[in-house]
């Protein structure tokens, strides 16, 4: 017997723009005891998203900040040195603007290395910089890595003192569903891309298939 949380929401989405989070679908199974409690919880916020009448299990909400949720699922970089794989783990914490979260990335990179210095263009891309040797970003794909959301889509083939990803358009923002009986609880957890303005044209799939094109010479060198 269990509690089967189930969250459907939008997977993009832009500032300031509304959107839903909807529990309607999630259920017990059979024999257990029905759900009393369900809320949604996005960063310090908790919304109460029970009814009686199941239907009416969801919550509204528009995100106002352009931040970034980093925890255990989101906050490894895979490189290596010299053929020597290393993680670096980046401190979990909602960080309030790009710059700061380059900053708690930075400190982690050398915190499993050294001699790494990452800044920030005009564009929001990522330049990171190695003074005392190569690296190569490795398994963008892996669980937990956090590089695939920050403008590092593609995998490095050669080793590098330096390497620019493409341009970060959006914040994400961590989105958990939590559904209790009375007694016991079940949580799921859901990262919703949060768009600025400006970055509003990655919803096109025609321009970003375009753009990462254009780009992929500056990510494979």
């Amino acid at each position: 017997m269990a509690i089967i949380p189930v969250l459907e929401a939008e997977e993009k989405i832009q500032l300031n723009d509304k959107t839903r989070f909807n529990g309607v679908k999630s259920f017990v199974t059979k024999g257990a005891t029905a759900i009393s409690t369900m809320t949604v919880t996005i960063g310090a916020t908790v919304i109460n998203i029970f009814d009686s009448e199941v239907s009416n299990r969801f919550g509204d909400w528009a995100h106002t900040a352009w931040t970034f949720d980093i925890d255990s699922t989101n906050n490894k970089i895979y490189f290596s040195e010299n053929s020597v794989d290393l993680v670096a783990t980046v401190a979990s914490a909602t960080y309030a603007t790009l710059a700061s979260l380059l900053t708690a990335i930075q400190t982690a990179l050398n915190a499993a290395s050294s001699g790494y210095t990452l800044t920030l263009d005009e564009k929001n891309r990522i330049t990171m910089t190695k003074s005392n040797g190569t690296f190569i970003m490795t398994s963008l794909r892996k669980d937990a890595a956090l590089l695939p959301h920050i403008g590092f889509y593609l995998e490095q083939k050669t080793a590098l003192a330096e390497r620019q990803g493409t341009p970060v358009e959006f914040g994400f923002r961590k989105v958990v569903l939590t559904v209790g009986d009375g007694t016991t609880t079940a949580t799921k957890n859901f990262y919703q891309k949060v768009y600025s303005v400006e970055g509003d044209a990655l919803f096109s799939n025609d321009w970003f298939n375009t753009f990462e094109s254009r780009n992929s010479c500056q990510e494979t060198s």
